[in-house]
C-alpha cells in the first residue's frame, strides 16, 4: 500500500490530551506535517472545541494551586534557641510567605489570560488544530441514524453515559 493511502483517525480525547500536558507543544509541529494523513470528523472537531476549555482548567487547577507554607513559631525554650533566632526565621518566613503570595497571583494571571485565549482560540494548540480542523467530514443523516439505533438495541461502542457521538 503506497503511503499517500494511509490516512490516520485520532479520537477527539487524544487531541484534547494537547491540553492536559506540560510539553504538549513539542508535538503541534509535527502533528501540523502529518496533517494530510489524518483524518478528522465533524464530531471530533465539535467535541474537542466543546470540552478544550473545561479540559485546560482541570489541568491548569491541579498544577497551579496555590502554593502553601506552614508559619509556625520557633520554640525558644528547646535546643538553646535564642529570641533573635527566632526572630530571624519568622522574618524569613514572613518574606518567602509575601513572595509565595505574589506567585500565586501570578499564576493565577497567568491562567486566567491562558483560558482567554483557549475561550478565543487564539491558543497555541487551537491555532495548530485549525488546518487539521479545516477539513473535518461531516456525519450523513443515516449515520447519525444507525448510531441511534444501536443506542437503542444498547450496542453502542465508547462511553456508557449517552453516547450517540461515539456510536457513529
Amino acid at each position: 500500500m503506497p503511503l499517500d493511502d494511509v490516512l490516520l483517525f485520532i479520537d477527539a480525547n487524544k487531541y484534547l490530551d494537547l491540553y492536559r500536558t506540560v510539553t504538549g507543544k513539542r508535538l503541534l509541529a509535527p502533528l501540523s506535517e502529518q496533517a494530510a494523513n489524518i483524518f478528522v470528523t465533524q464530531q471530533v472537531v465539535d467535541e474537542v472545541n466543546r470540552r478544550k476549555i473545561e479540559v485546560a482548567a482541570d489541568f491548569l487547577i491541579r498544577h497551579f494551586t496555590a502554593l502553601k507554607l506552614q508559619t509556625y513559631k520557633v520554640p525558644d525554650h528547646l535546643f538553646g534557641t535564642t529570641a533573635e533566632e527566632s526572630k530571624s526565621i519568622l522574618g524569613t518566613m514572613s518574606e518567602i510567605h509575601q513572595h509565595i503570595e505574589q506567585l500565586n497571583n501570578d499564576l493565577t494571571a497567568l491562567a486566567m489570560g491562558i483560558m482567554e485565549k483557549i475561550r478565543q482560540s487564539n491558543d497555541e494548540v487551537s491555532l495548530a488544530l485549525t488546518p487539521l480542523f479545516l477539513g473535518a467530514v461531516p456525519h450523513l443523516d443515516e449515520e447519525l441514524e444507525r448510531a441511534k439505533q444501536r443506542k437503542e438495541r444498547g450496542q453502542p461502542p465508547g462511553k456508557k453515559v449517552d453516547p450517540i457521538g461515539d456510536q457513529q
